[in-house]
């Protein structure tokens, strides 16, 4: 049987992954990019011409998800006619266990985590994978007939899909963010929508009618669908404890519950057990008399007015990041501005928003830049004074103050415990 050549363009997680798998099955492949050297792996090509000129001996061209629509390689492979997947198809393609797969905008990783839990508890064999952090392909020599893979995927997994399928489909939410990846809103959209695009009969979407664009959305009569309303009145009746930031996290795992006969039981003793993920609205376990809360994970305004939207008790709100997605921030202002939120603004949003506050005649906000630890300093002692709550929600990456969210998540906690220390 002769060999197929394979292209893996990005050599971060999922590229790594995929390489495994291809040595496993003795294929050939190469890889590009532009941030490994030449020493570190032996099928490395270092210049990218080199590999754009190999492009038209590929069989198949695997993506990284990283990888925006616009780029070069990206564009040419498309010209030649190229086959390209994304590391999602590429593993779906070697799947021999049944597929429960989530996107959306927001509220993936916690959904994600929730079935998980769910499916676990119930004594099903079950994986955690995708875009939550670990690679579809890198446990897919494992996985077998009896296995249940919970998927988070993103609108970059599910671009470049061929066949993908899930048997359980969830659509979050659809919002409009990531223009940074090349694309309009439209073509984010149709990104979003490949997820349900190739289900059959048997096959299930759950999708969220609370979101008006999902709402609208035109669905085929090729697969069953379900829909959260259907869900409302169990959730708000029938289960206690549950955390008001993951109502679609409950509504959508309620119609998996339901799908694959879990108990009532399983679904509350999940609900006491998953209070929700690290910077996802997180309450910080402080000596401070005011609540205070940590989202981090909070990578676009849509998460931070998501927040706004539930918190019923007065808050102040500590804001912004990197401008990398060029998003119109009117929205969040918006929504700050009728709730009338005292505001500390740091980073490139941070600019943007109060440039939208005065435009408004809006007063209540503070702006420092990229002193982002004097801004946490004044919110505390603010909040301690007036008896407000505080809320970490950047709305944005933070790339021109952190690392990434993991980074200023670990800044934030560290600041508000030094500061409960100084005010005992």
């Amino acid at each position: 049987m002769s060999k197929n050549f394979f292209g893996i363009y990005g050599y971060g997680v999922s590229g790594q992954a995929v390489s495994k798998v291809l040595e496993y099955e003795g294929e050939d492949y190469v890889i590009f990019d532009s941030n490994i050297q030449l020493s570190v792996i032996d099928k490395i090509i270092s210049e990218k011409n080199d590999f754009i000129n190999l492009l038209h001996k590929f069989d198949t061209l695997i993506v990284s998800p990283g990888i925006p629509d616009n780029d070069e390689i990206i564009k040419t492979a498309r010209r030649l006619h190229v086959n390209i997947i994304s590391e999602i198809e590429f593993a779906y393609a070697r799947c021999k266990g049944k597929i429960i797969a989530i996107t959306g905008t927001n509220g993936k990783s916690s959904a994600t985590t929730f079935i998980y839990k769910m499916l676990k508890k119930s004594g099903f064999k079950v994986y955690k994978l995708g875009n939550i952090g670990v690679p579809f392909s890198s446990k897919i020599l494992e996985i077998t007939h009896d296995s249940y893979v919970v998927l988070e995927v993103s609108h970059a997994q599910l671009a470049n899909i061929k066949d993908f399928r899930a048997d359980i489909s969830i659509l979050l939410n659809i919002k409009p963010e990531h223009r940074n990846w090349g694309i309009d809103f439209n073509k984010y959209k149709e990104y979003k929508m490949n997820i349900f695009k190739n289900l059959k009969k048997t096959d299930l979407l759950i999708a969220n009618d609370l979101d008006c664009i999902v709402k609208g959305l035109r669905y085929n009569n090729e697969f069953r669908l379900q829909y959260f309303s259907n869900f409302i009145m169990s959730i708000d009746t029938e289960f206690k404890n549950g955390n008001i930031f993951l109502r679609e996290t409950y509504l959508s795992s309620f119609a998996v519950k339901q799908e694959l006969g879990i108990s009532d039981e399983i679904f509350q003793a999940t609900i006491n057990d998953f209070k929700g993920l690290e910077g996802a609205m997180e309450l910080v376990e402080c000596s401070l008399p005011i609540k205070v809360f940590c989202d981090s994970k909070a990578t676009n305004q849509w998460s931070t007015m998501f927040c706004l939207k539930r918190i019923e008790t007065k808050v102040l709100l500590v804001c912004g990041g990197a401008n990398d997605k060029l998003a119109n921030y009117t929205p969040l202002a918006r929504t700050i501005m009728e709730k009338g939120i005292k505001t500390f603004l740091i980073g490139e949003t941070g600019q943007i928003l109060k440039e939208i506050f005065q435009e408004n005649n809006y007063h209540q906000y503070e702006y420092f830049g990229k002193k982002f630890l004097d801004a946490f300093e004044k919110c505390l002692n603010f909040s301690v004074q007036e008896g407000y709550n505080v809320v970490f929600s950047p709305g944005a990456n933070s790339r021109d103050l952190f690392l990434n969210h993991f980074d200023r998540r670990k800044v934030f906690i560290e600041y508000v415990e030094e500061y409960s220390n100084r005010n005992k």
